[in-house]
Parts: structure tokens; sequence; C-alpha cells
């Protein structure tokens, strides 16, 4: 949001607002793992109740295993033991959980219906949205298509990846936007990749053959192949996958259609997935 706020401070100042307003009867949850989350604890006068990753005087979890397929493990607040079976992915998504469980814990809420609603909450459509496929791999669709979004999501896959397994990247870069960020796409994702293949997405106006020639200038090597059909470079690296290995779908999410000179073809990287599965 700095966009808005325009430095960190300004932006974590609007948030300490909420945190000064709240009355001595209700209960301030941080995170006690983030530097900011001390010093918000600082800010109001209300009881604190903290939660961390693994820190034992907080609500923590005690057991946890992140893995492609999910999130599992045990959270541990006070004396309740809060068994944790999530489809979601992701250390940030395990951190998201220890707030909702903390948050809930806090209200009351019954111990039941809080593992059940953290079992029952799906993915965001299009964001790190996991795909088991009929072969043993995995596909992940996400909607990231920016140097930094390249970097959280390839190097938070590449964590729980297994050992001597594949990553296959597919992806592109949009037409009519910010150009200096096609090399570095191609920079990024070659880091985590086994190998990438690099196709049109929403090409608008520009030619997509260019578009895909600046892309690949970011590679320092050759590990990646150049498509101008989307659908025919995802199909082809969904081939080249075996047990455990992950094809990470990037920039469409969940759109059915690529823009083209005006005009909205359809498309959908889902149902190509879906034919694997």
């Amino acid at each position: 949001h700095l966009d808005y706020h325009a430095t960190l401070e300004s932006y974590y100042q609007a948030k300490a607002r909420l945190f000064r307003m709240l009355p001595l009867d209700s209960t301030a949850i941080v995170n006690e793992s983030d530097p900011n989350g001390l010093r918000m604890a600082e800010e109001t006068n209300a009881p604190t109740l903290t939660f961390s990753r693994s820190n034992g005087t907080s609500i923590h979890f005690s057991d946890l295993d992140i893995s492609i397929s999910g999130i599992q493990g045990k959270i541990l607040a006070g004396n309740v033991t809060y068994e944790i079976d999530s489809n979601l992915v992701g250390e940030f998504n395990a951190e998201n959980i220890l707030a909702a469980v903390s948050v809930g814990h806090a209200l009351g809420i019954d111990k039941n219906a809080i593992e059940a609603g953290i079992i029952n909450c799906p993915a965001i459509p299009g964001r790190m949205e996991s795909f088991p496929l009929a072969n043993g791999a995995t596909a992940i669709v996400d909607y990231a298509h920016t140097p930094d979004a390249y970097e959280k999501v390839l190097g938070t896959l590449k964590e729980m990846s297994v050992d001597d397994s594949n990553i296959y990247v597919v992806f592109g870069a949009g037409g009519d936007r910010d150009a200096s960020k096609r090399p570095e796409m191609a920079r990024i994702a070659e880091v985590f990749a086994t190998h990438c293949f690099v196709t049109p997405d929403n090409p608008r106006t520009e030619d997509p053959d260019q578009i895909s020639k600046e892309v690949v200038s970011g590679f320092s090597g050759h590990e990646f192949s150049l498509f101008s059909n989307r659908g025919e470079g995802l199909k082809i690296a969904l081939d080249r996958t075996t047990k455990n290995d992950t094809v990470v779908v990037l920039g469409k999410g969940r759109e059915e259609y690529q823009d083209i000179m005006g005009e909205k073809e359809f498309y959908s990287d889902l149902k190509i997935i879906r034919q694997y599965q």
C-alpha cells in the first residue's frame, strides 16, 4: 500500500491508530515475531495477546509441517491445543492461521468450530492455488506478475520442494505495462526453476514475440523454452512432470482470456491443468 501511504512508517502509523483506539475491555492481538508487532503492543492500553511461530510464551505452533499439499500441525494456546489441517500453502499462510486462531481463542469461540473453520477455509482462487495431478506432481496457479511477487512465490515453493524434484515455471509478461521488469522476471524465475517456459500473457497492443524476447534477455543460462502459444507451453511443462515435481503457472491466475489487440480471446490455464488431474 505504499502507493497510498508513501512510506512504511506512514503505513505503520495508520495501523497503530486502530490499536490506540482500543478500549480497555478489548484485546489487542499482535505478532510477536514481527518487530512492528512488538512495537504495536506498546501503542495500546488494551490487554495484549501475542502469537508467534515458535515462541513458547505466546500462542504458537508446537508442531508444524508445511508442504506443497498444505499445512498440518498443532497450535498451543495456554492449556488448549488446536489441531490444524489446512489446504493453504506457504509459511505466510501458517502465520495467517496463527492469527486467525488467536482471534478465535480470544473471543472464546468453541475449539471445534475454530478447527473446522481452518480446515474448511479454501485458498483464494488464483493465489498459490494448488492442484494435485494424476501422476503425483502438483500444479500451482498464482497471479504473480512482478519480480517481487515472483521471488516470494517461487522462494516459498522451493523451500517446500522435495529433494531431487523439479520446478517448472510457466510465465510471460503483459503488454502495455512496465517493460523494465521483463528481464528481471526471467532472472528471478531462473534462480528457482529447473526449466522455464516463456509464453504470451495478455500482450494487448504489443507484439507478443517482442515481449518474449525482452523477457528471455534476462536469462543467464539456457534452461528455458519459448512459445508463441501459452497453452502449448503449459501442456509441454505438464507432460514433463513426474511424481513430486511442481509446475508453477504465473501471471493469469484464474483469468479466462488472452487480451490481444483489444480483443479478449478465451483461454484458461486451469482448463488445461484439469486435463492432467
